[in-house]
């Protein structure tokens, strides 16, 4: 379990983490002597991004984004396309994991992020708000502790700041918990999600074909764009959940391959109004284990076979 602080004050040079595992007592568990890079989102970043600059894709976005009121961000420096398929530079925003390849001050206490995959890990593009923070984890961050923690469990942390005349007291810091869920035993979400090719679709002629790709996290060796090629074979198998009007009408289960179609015959029997939308919901499952759930955008399905009088003439009253 990773733990990263952002710097309170101008003078500390590190934090000791204390660790409470059920005794109700906080002891030492490791002493980590950077503080993390962090600001937050200028503006709002929205999960297709990359989309919205005119790429076609799920994953890169070489705009980026802008961080403000940060602190220690004058420590970042920007790799190349090989360092970022490394990891080389790895950022947190929200519960979404990012490797990114440039960063530039542009004077005005900002920085600019560029350059940017989306989704990594066992995690996928997510919309995210003005002022949510950004946490450069490759820059500052440790071990909880040493040891490996059993699943279920409760962790109570608490990170004391520290420099050359001595460190906070410990009842002065306020504890942050969680409860851990081998999250690094759950399949990975697949990547290069799409209806129809597109990855953002809003309409759709006829049939609607759901694909993706295979996404392992014991095979995978670097950082993987969501819009990538399978990476091995799938681990586990597949579920996916038709949603019509945001009642679930359909689910295929135990599916291994990289395809779903969803009829237009199928979508007229499950709900004749042709104006309400479809989302695909696409979970992988290993065993007892579930990972990130991947929905795709809500679209509408047409054609001159369905629905003609809403297509023809408009919307019925």
């Amino acid at each position: 379990m990773l733990v990263a602080a952002v710097r309170g004050d101008g003078t500390s040079t590190g934090f000791d983490v204390f660790s409470d595992e059920g005794q109700n007592t906080f002891y030492q568990t490791n002493t980590i002597e950077l503080f993390c890079p962090s600001g937050t989102l200028q503006s709002a970043y929205p999960r297709n991004a990359g989309a919205a600059s005119g790429a076609d894709s799920a994953a890169l976005d070489n705009t980026g984004f802008v961080v403000t009121g940060g602190k220690d961000l004058e420590r970042l420096a920007s790799t190349d396309a090989n360092g970022r398929a490394r990891g080389d530079n790895l950022a947190l925003i929200d519960n979404e994991w990012i490797s990114w390849q440039n960063v530039s001050d542009n004077g005005d206490g900002t920085y600019t992020i560029s350059g940017v995959v989306r989704g990594i890990f066992d995690t996928v593009p997510a919309d995210h708000a003005q002022g949510a923070r950004v946490w450069f984890i490759s820059d500052g961050s440790g071990l909880s502790r040493e040891e490996a923690f059993p699943a279920d469990q409760l962790v109570k942390v608490k990170c004391l700041p520290f420099n050359s005349r001595g460190q906070v007291a410990i009842e002065d810091v306020t504890q942050v918990q969680i409860t851990t869920a081998s999250r690094t035993k759950k399949p990975y979400p697949p990547g290069n999600v799409r209806v129809n090719t597109l990855y953002w679709p809003t309409q759709v002629v006829l049939d609607a074909v759901l694909s993706w790709a295979h996404r392992n996290r014991l095979t995978q060796t670097q950082v993987v764009q969501q819009d990538a090629g399978s990476q091995g074979t799938q681990e586990g198998t597949y579920t996916v959940q038709v949603y019509v009007g945001g009642t679930l009408r359909q689910t295929y289960s135990g599916l291994t391959g990289t395809s779903q179609i969803y009829t237009a015959l199928q979508r007229f029997t499950d709900d004749k109004d042709g104006s309400k939308t479809v989302v695909f919901r696409i979970t992988p499952i290993n065993g007892s284990f579930t990972g990130t759930i991947r929905d795709t955008d809500a679209f509408t399905m047409g054609g001159m076979g369905l629905c003609l009088g809403l297509e023809l003439g408009g919307r019925n009253a």
